[in-house]
């Protein structure tokens, strides 16, 4: 008999002791960082310098951040850890737009099935990137027009 209650007692144990995926999930951060641009689309000159600010926010804390725009060779990185890795930061951008900064372009987009259209551009798209301690990723875009 003690026998018994020896493993109806382990087995209850056993169950209250086990979290549910359902627990495990509640318990982990899905938030991604919220970029936010005071303006999110800009007109510049072309060889002008371009000023504007970004703020990131996340619960969990901002950890890094990337500015990048391979076209014009912009890849600035931010490392937050030493900073304590703070829900809110805000950030001032400050980038020089090329002097033979394309105005308009044509760029060709797939689709699932095979086709394909053209579409002439005439925004640059701007991205910065952050990371939250988690290691989950929100971006953000800036998108810039040149004068012509």
């Amino acid at each position: 008999m003690k026998k018994a209650w020896y493993i109806a007692f382990f087995t209850l144990f056993l169950i209250a002791a086990c979290e549910t995926p359902m627990d495990i999930l509640e318990g982990m951060d899905h938030q991604v960082p919220v970029i936010e641009f005071d303006q999110d689309t800009i007109w510049a000159e072309a060889g002008s310098t371009v000023n504007t600010s970004v703020s990131i926010y996340d619960e969990g804390g901002v950890e890094r951040i990337e500015f990048i725009y391979a076209s014009w060779l912009i890849n600035q990185s931010f490392n937050l850890e030493d900073e304590g890795s703070p829900e809110t930061y805000s950030l001032s951008l400050e980038f020089d737009v090329p002097e033979d900064a394309l105005t308009e372009w044509e760029e060709e987009k797939f689709f699932n099935d095979g086709s394909s259209i053209v579409i002439t551009q005439h925004y640059h798209r701007l991205e910065v990137a952050a990371w939250d301690t988690s290691r989950n990723m929100g971006t953000g875009i800036l998108y810039v027009r040149i004068n012509e």
